[in-house]
């Protein structure tokens, strides 16, 4: 699936995390508002209704990054597959390998008896 069309079902989950989040928060005002009018039966359902929506909703927030994820290493994927990736030193005959404490290379002998 192409990533522009992998962006409208992803678009539309978003959308209705949001609103999802936005029903959350009026529920939990709404519980509030209740709990300083000391309206024990209608707290104990907002609070129910509250949990249920709040685990749809990290439901779908989990879902979301994980679409994320998959989409950035698709990209990251599509990226790299065309660069060639080079571990010649920057410098051309520059040594790479272990330096000594004052930072000249290791002697083949050094790395032998190290």
């Amino acid at each position: 699936m192409s990533l522009a069309g992998a962006r409208d079902p992803w678009q539309r989950e978003f959308n209705e995390t949001r609103q999802l989040g936005d029903d959350c928060f009026l529920l939990l005002q709404e519980r509030a508002s209740q709990l300083q009018l000391n309206a024990a039966a209608s707290v104990a359902r907002l609070s129910a209704a509250s949990r249920r929506k709040l685990n749809a909703l990290n439901s779908k927030i989990d879902r979301l990054e994980a679409t994320v994820a998959e989409e950035t290493c698709a990209c990251i994927a599509v990226t790299l597959v065309p660069t060639r990736v080079s571990l010649a030193p920057a410098q051309h005959g520059a040594r790479v390998g272990p330096q000594t404490r004052h930072g000249g290379p290791v002697e083949d002998t050094q790395r032998a008896a190290g």
